[in-house]
């Protein structure tokens, strides 16, 4: 089989050479055709050869591989990861023609509320996992730190990803260090609270090891797919903050984020600041990379043959 994906480098990029390693029989390939003018063109050249395009960009990708892959009448197929949805929302009402498209193409995404958020659009999507964590490393039985707090909180849409419920919390919760990643706190021109840490973007191993350090992750978005960083830090025994719930894969009351902040802080009290070892036990199960993989490839492989 010949696939080739786009999507961003740290999702997309770590999944394409997973399936390499562990499937070299059949040709993989990665292009960042939303951030490369280089792969853009390479894109291009490899489309024609391709069994399968899977679309990892949503409709974020203004590169015209859609269009390339419309002329070429290529099995293409899409992944929704969260905020690319409401996109879609917003372009539907504009152009009619392009979800005409889309209904060619097929979906999928790991999030159940997204796949019925997609079907409310007319758009048929079936569950793919892709998102894994290895859990072999070994770890200390209780928190390097139990007070630290990890929030995501990329530029530009800092309160789409909760720096308010951040600054709440940072005074509810002051003795508690709150560290801000993919974010160098420039919005705030200087004027910052003491126990907020902004550590920019950091390289996957960076950002593990705050984890790896940390208690707790704080997420909390009034939209959202199913989260690699909830994952990651389950892996690593953390309390998770989320507005959903990962098990009962629902989404949680909005306003009700200090009271989870709040239980999250108990829960580590009474574990005498032990990991939530339930939580790695969960990522073992859930979010096994061999498991995972061996579906993804079957899913790909039906993809293609079923054309």
């Amino acid at each position: 089989m010949r696939v080739i994906f786009n999507g961003l480098p740290y999702f997309t990029g770590d999944l394409v050479d997973s399936l390499k390693i562990k499937f070299p029989h059949d040709d993989w390939r990665f292009f960042d055709t939303y951030g490369s003018f280089v792969d853009k063109v390479k894109f291009s050249c490899f489309l024609p050869f391709a069994d399968l395009f899977f679309s990892f960009n949503g409709i974020y990708d203004q590169s015209g591989t859609y269009d390339f892959a419309k002329v070429l009448k290529k099995n293409t197929a899409v992944f929704w990861h969260g905020s690319d949805v409401l996109e879609l929302q917003k372009k539907v009402e504009k152009d009619t023609s392009f979800i005409n498209y889309l209904k060619k193409c097929s979906h999928f995404s790991d999030a159940p509320w997204l796949i019925e958020e997609l079907n409310g659009l007319g758009i048929s999507a079936g569950r793919l996992l892709f998102k894994y964590f290895d859990c072999s490393e070994q770890i200390g039985e209780h928190y390097d730190n139990p007070s630290r707090v990890v929030i995501y909180l990329p530029e530009g849409k800092e309160d789409f990803y909760g720096w308010q419920q951040v600054l709440e919390l940072s005074q509810l919760y002051s003795s508690f260090e709150y560290h801000i990643v993919a974010n160098t706190g420039e919005f705030l021109n200087g004027s910052t609270r003491p126990n907020i840490y902004f550590h920019g973007k950091l390289h996957k191993k960076a950002y593990l090891d705050l984890l790896k350090q940390s208690s707790i992750l704080f997420r909390w978005v009034p939209h959202d797919g199913y989260s690699l960083s909830v994952i990651e830090a389950m892996g690593y025994g953390l309390e998770i903050v989320w507005s959903y719930d990962i098990r009962e894969e629902k989404k949680l009351p909005f306003e009700q984020h200090k009271e989870y902040f709040r239980q999250a802080i108990e829960r580590i009290s009474k574990r005498n600041l032990k990991r939530n070892f339930d939580n790695i036990h969960w990522v073992k199960i859930n979010a096994d990379k061999e498991s995972i993989l061996n579906r993804f490839y079957e899913t790909i492989s039906n993809l293609i043959h079923e054309k």
